[in-house]
């Protein structure tokens, strides 16, 4: 009774346009590096200077090129497998819970382990689909680079066991979680601590597709010692997947039933819980910041919120006391350097190398590290609702669409405030150590954090009104935020640059009228950093205004697209585009 389940999931991924859209992208992807590294064959066999100056070839060059160019693949190849499989397998039980549909697949005439099963196979057979877009490239190329059809073969073996494992860990965690998005970010993070977990207990080996396909390579392969390491690694795989595998579908019905029973049940109040605020004249905002939290995942949310912010303010000072003793002179131990602070004995600290490089470093990390927090947990801000079936409820109240888009994104970055004070404090005093450059380049970066922390959570805002699943919301967040701030900072530079060119205009014309020789101006160029803070506020600038147009947007796309408009605070159609609309019906009659 597999059959029906993976008839559906082959089905509905065959109508699925982005299934498509991935192979396009991703072939073009390898038809751009065989070109690139064609070309850079080209010159390497040196058939270009042979043409024109008449030279003598390198005659070894197409075999070089040729087997580093397959290498290549198959490494793009496992990375493939290794990000997608979780992308395209964690939303295989979520999606049914988002949809109501599941409970109408437990009442049917399946099992647990056929619904499993089915599931599985559907959709790593679509995750196959995408990696074979490499073959014909690899096989047109590893000719030339000594490649035969046993190592194809091998290669073969390597990715399947792989992609098992990986598809019943993703299908135990869409299992274990409502959202596609929280299971997929819990395959990805189980995987990474798995990852360290192995590699400290040096068991990392058999779990390595480029260890095992080793003795595969060159023109005389080791087939004893491959077969003996594709045995371990299938193995190893297979085993994993198996207990994965296992767990999916003994605990799929429990696990449900659970949940549906679970919902809208009050929790306990613990004492280690700190009590919640009373709700506020905007209860949208009051929910995020003090309901939902800054955690992007439900299981970090159990986490008590000091806990947090203690863990970032005692990270901060290690950081920041790491940072100091590095650039210290002195010969002091990691526990004198701790005592001479605590006594405020700052003349020994004197001796303090330049450690501005280093604060700003930290500046940068702390930047990303927020941001993506703060995109995570925004781009679920209206699906969320959508798959927790809440949506409705909320458009039926009088909240107009600006309050509710507004109140998403600044309760959310309200609830970053404690954890953004638990950094700001030790690393702006850790900083007076270094110097005001240091402390002033510490406000700065700190100043330009929560305006990049704004402009990705009104760009997740923006992504998930428009998307239907969180999971998308999360993509799509991820390539206008980070993408579109880099595209900010592109074009902050040159705005940038224009205004220091001006300012430094300004002040050579001021010098040539008063007859000073140039000191202004000369002064002016040689104050170092002044282009680069002319930068950071060009960039703050950019993060307002984009900022603006996301959250106007998202507000005119719930006012005509997800609610009807009756309040006098929704927003309003331009006159422009009124005149543009034409009426589906005529009003005159007849």
């Amino acid at each position: 009774m597999v059959g029906p389940i993976l008839a559906q999931e082959l089905l509905l991924g065959s109508r699925r346009n982005r299934q498509q859209w991935f192979r396009r992208i991703y072939t073009s992807w390898l038809l751009l590096q065989l070109v690139f590294f064609y070309f850079l064959y080209l010159i390497d066999a040196n058939v270009i200077g042979n043409r024109i100056f008449g030279s003598a070839l390198n005659l070894h060059a197409t075999s070089e090129f040729a087997a580093s160019f397959a290498a290549k693949l198959i490494y793009q190849l496992l990375l493939l497998l290794l990000l997608a499989t979780p992308a395209f397998t964690a939303g295989a039980i979520t999606d049914e819970k988002a949809s109501g549909t599941l409970q109408y697949l437990l009442a049917a005439d399946l099992t647990s382990w056929e619904i499993i099963l089915g599931k599985l196979l559907g959709r790593t057979a679509q995750v196959a689909m995408l990696a074979l877009a490499t073959l014909p490239v690899l096989c047109f190329i590893g000719v030339f680079g000594g490649l035969n059809l046993f190592f194809i073969v091998s290669l073969f073996v390597v990715t399947i066991a792989p992609l098992f494992a990986l598809g019943a860990a993703s299908l135990l965690a869409s299992v274990w979680s409502k959202q596609t998005r929280d299971a997929v970010l819990g395959v990805y993070l189980g995987g990474i601590g798995a990852f360290f977990v192995l590699r400290w207990l040096d068991w990392l080996e058999p779990f390595d597709p480029i260890y095992v396909l080793d003795p595969a390579w060159g023109d005389h392969p080791d087939v004893k010692e491959l077969l003996q390491r594709l045995l371990f690694s299938v193995l190893c795989w297979g085993g994993v997947g198996m207990v994965c595998l296992t767990l999916a579908a003994w605990r799929l019905r429990a696990v449900y039933v659970k949940q549906l029973e679970g919902a809208g049940r009050p929790k306990k109040v613990r004492w280690w819980r700190a009590r919640r605020a009373p709700v506020s004249e905007e209860p949208i905002r009051w929910k995020e910041r003090h309901v939902e939290g800054l955690a992007p995942l439900a299981v970090l949310r159990r986490i008590p919120r000091w806990i947090g912010i203690a863990v970032v303010f005692v990270t901060t000072c290690f950081s920041s006391l790491s940072i100091i003793y590095v650039h210290l002179k002195l010969n002091l131990t990691l526990p004198e350097l701790l005592a001479t602070i605590a006594r405020l004995d700052l003349a020994p600290l004197a001796s303090i190398g330049p450690v501005t490089d280093a604060f700003i470093g930290q500046g940068f990390v702390t930047l990303l590290i927020a941001t993506l927090i703060v995109g995570l947990r925004c781009s679920g801000a209206v699906t969320g609702e959508r798959e927790r079936q809440t949506w409705e409820a909320v458009l039926l109240t009088p909240l107009p669409a600006p309050l509710l888009v507004r109140g998403k994104l600044w309760g959310i970055i309200g609830a970053s405030y404690p954890y953004l004070l638990a950094y700001a404090i030790p690393a702006v005093l850790f900083s007076l150590l270094g110097g005001l450059g240091t402390v002033f380049w510490t406000a700065l970066l700190l100043a330009l954090t929560f305006l990049a922390m704004v402009f990705v959570g009104a760009a997740g805002v923006w992504c998930s009104v428009r998307s239907k699943s969180s999971w998308r919301s999360l993509l799509a967040t991820a390539l206008f935020g980070y993408l579109g701030g880099f595209l900010l900072y592109g074009v902050a530079v040159p705005v940038a640059g224009i205004i220091y060119l001006v300012i430094l205009l300004t002040l050579f014309i001021i010098d040539t009228l008063s007859q000073n020789r140039g000191q202004l101006a000369t002064i002016f160029s040689s104050m170092s950093g002044v282009y680069v803070v002319a930068t950071c506020l060009a960039l703050i600038g950019a993060f307002i205004l984009a900022t603006s147009l996301f959250l106007s947007s998202a507000q005119k796309y719930i006012a005509f697209r997800d609610r009807i408009r009756h309040w006098k605070e929704e927003p309003r159609r331009s006159r422009f585009r009124r005149l543009r609309r034409r009426p589906l019906v005529s009003d005159q009659p007849g």
